[in-house]
């Protein structure tokens, strides 16, 4: 799961569309420097504080102290609020292209609202649902979060197969 979340299955199409084959060097490098030691901190953690309740911040008291896990722990969160504004307005063009085809939200119109409204509005109503159904405890979120994980796994997986597939099929040259 911590692939998935920290990774992200849409930054590598956005990424080569920007950068093209440029952008892998930059993957390996953030692969090295922050992927595999975040995880292995993560999972040491974890680990070493598996009976602990109160997740980061208990592992960071622990570890550092309460001043420096009350910090970590509030950069933690708030970094999870910038990534829920951004995701919830970014979350309605791959549901635009799953209904339609393609990428419709920039001809979607409400009530005299330009597109860029409606998107603004749909965001907004995303991030209402997503704490409503958070409010109703933590086991509705696990089933969520479980299933997610697991199909955005797959899919990185797939991802991964038919990229390489499509690379012998070419003879081992690039697209």
């Amino acid at each position: 799961m911590i692939f998935t979340s920290v990774f992200g299955f849409a930054n590598s199409p956005s990424a080569y569309y920007l950068m093209g084959y440029s952008a892998i060097p930059f993957y390996i490098f953030s692969a090295l420097l922050f992927f595999i030691p975040f995880a292995l901190m993560m999972a040491e953690m974890g680990a070493a504080y598996r009976k602990e309740e109160g997740g980061i911040y208990s592992w960071m008291n622990n570890s550092v102290g309460p001043r420096f896990a009350f910090i970590g722990t509030f950069m933690w969160f708030s970094s999870y609020i910038i990534w829920m504004v951004s995701t919830s307005a970014k979350v309605w063009v791959p549901f635009s292209t799953f209904l339609y085809g393609s990428d419709m939200t920039q001809h979607w119109r409400i009530a005299g609202l330009e597109p860029t409204q409606v998107v603004g509005l749909l965001a907004v109503a995303w991030m209402i649902l997503v704490t409503v159904v958070a409010s109703k405890g933590i086991n509705k979120i696990a089933r969520i979060t479980a299933v997610g994980g697991i199909a955005v796994m797959c899919l990185n997986l797939v991802l991964l197969l038919v990229s390489i597939t499509i690379l012998l099929l070419n003879g081992g040259h690039f697209g």
